[in-house]
């Protein structure tokens, strides 16, 4: 596959995992709960990533570049680019962020009927 930006081309390279995969296990925990609703946001944008990165890319486009490097000219990955500490609060916002997009609440807990019997 290749992709043309403009006047150059360039070749894809194929990977085993995506960009940011295992570096954000709850926010693309969240995102393949909700698949059918993020695949109508994320539809006709960045094809040819993965669902992941996809997803990235549309909470935070600046890690466009780096993705872009990823596939094309195999460069490294978020786990490469980030401590292990960074991940985690970055997955924590991504999360919440996503959350903020798809509308999710926190679910209530329901409340266990209270029944009273009288005699």
């Amino acid at each position: 596959m290749m992709l043309t930006t403009g006047a150059e081309i360039l070749p894809l390279v194929r990977t085993d995992e995506p960009f940011a995969d295992s570096c954000l296990p709850r926010t693309v925990g969240i995102a393949r709960r909700y698949r059918h609703r993020v695949c109508g946001a994320i539809a006709n944008t960045h094809e040819m990533f993965a669902f992941e990165d996809r997803v990235l890319l549309w909470l935070d486009d600046r890690w466009l570049p780096a993705v872009r490097s990823f596939y094309f000219s195999g460069g490294s990955s978020m786990g490469e680019q980030l401590q292990a500490s960074e991940l985690e609060a970055y997955d924590l916002m991504c999360y919440l962020a996503l959350k903020g997009r798809l509308h999710i609440r926190k679910r209530q807990r329901r409340q266990p009927l209270a029944i009273r019997f009288t005699e």
